[in-house]
């Protein structure tokens, strides 16, 4: 008569058998390993100190220890010892500390692809280029071809960077029209902000500037400005256009602001001349006079113009701090 099941090798409790429940219980214990069979790994070596009751270890070619001699076998601690079970072809077993699915193929336990076996883990450290529906290049590591692309946050904030490396160089996004140029904003080719565009990806036109080392704002036809001038000292100012407004005054709080403060076009072109619209009394208005530190009357400050430039002069007993504010500019 046969004593075990043909499959997994149960014992069968024979006709007038005694101590029948150790013969049931073995064939209990077997069921308990092959049942839903999950491993804490599918190539184990050495023997856990501290095995717990009813963990199952997958045994790697040559275990060692209380596990020798049963190189691939299935090892599970139960009832304060080791059983063994051979697993047969065709068995699966889920490692639960790969989170992977196995199948016993050819005598090896072999990891299975699909909906139950996670992406083998990928290096995607310094990769030469990733092309998302798309093909990257040399140039462009990065290719995305999509309706739109979302970076978002992760729970808090969220920075895009551009870093380059030296102040020479360019960060900056460029906006393109059948990949040419029409607009770029950025650090381009110095460490302020500026903002450009191009009807056609070659002539560039800034519309923008935030000048980094003092926060002030070059806008084409607006530009806003600060110069300090020593008393009896002068100094050239390019404005925005050949032609346009100026709102000037001291903002030196030692000095009745007011006091010298004027409203005036400009022309700086073929034709310089300069027409006041509203000036204080200590402002002198210069017309195309070139002014040295010492031209204009004392107590005051003067302006004049010239082909392509302003000139600012400061006499008013003490250095000072002007603010300039250009409207227009042709």
């Amino acid at each position: 008569m046969t004593t075990y099941t043909p499959r997994l090798g149960l014992p069968f409790i024979e006709a007038a058998q005694a101590q029948k429940h150790v013969t049931h219980n073995a064939a209990l214990e077997q069921l308990d390993v092959a049942t839903q069979l999950s491993v804490q790994g599918i190539a184990a070596q050495t023997p856990p100190a501290n095995p717990v009751e009813g963990q199952v270890w997958g045994l790697a070619g040559a275990p060692t220890g209380a596990w020798a001699g049963h190189s691939g076998d299935l090892a599970t601690w139960a009832g304060g010892g080791w059983l063994f079970v051979t697993p047969q072809e065709g068995w699966r077993a889920w490692d639960l500390g790969q989170s992977t699915l196995y199948a016993r193929d050819s005598g090896q336990w072999t990891a299975l692809a699909g909906a139950l076996a996670p992406a083998p883990q990928v290096d995607l450290n310094n990769l030469p280029g990733v092309g998302i529906n798309a093909v990257a290049d040399a140039t462009n590591r990065l290719a995305v071809a999509a309706d739109a692309t979302l970076l978002t946050h992760a729970g808090g904030g969220h920075q895009l960077k551009l870093n380059k490396a030296a102040p020479g160089q360019t960060a900056s996004l460029m906006y393109q029209t059948g990949f040419s140029g029409r607009a770029e904003m950025g650090l381009a080719g110095n460490d302020d902000f500026s903002v450009k565009v191009s009807t056609d990806g070659t002539a560039w036109k800034q519309g923008l500037r935030v000048e980094a080392a003092t926060g002030l704002t070059l806008a084409r036809g607006l530009m806003s400005q600060r110069i300090v001038l020593n008393d009896n000292a002068a100094a050239t100012i390019v404005p925005p256009g050949n032609g346009g407004f100026l709102m000037i005054m001291i903002t030196d709080a030692n000095v009745a602001l007011a006091s010298h403060a004027a409203i005036l076009a400009y022309d700086t072109g073929n034709t310089p001349a300069l027409v006041s619209l509203a000036r204080a009394a200590n402002f002198n208005v210069a017309g195309d006079s070139v002014l040295t530190g010492t031209t204009g009357p004392t107590n005051s400050s003067s302006l004049s113009a010239q082909s392509g430039t302003l000139m600012l002069e400061n006499r008013s007993g003490n250095q000072r701090s002007y603010s300039l504010t250009f409207i227009g500019g042709v």
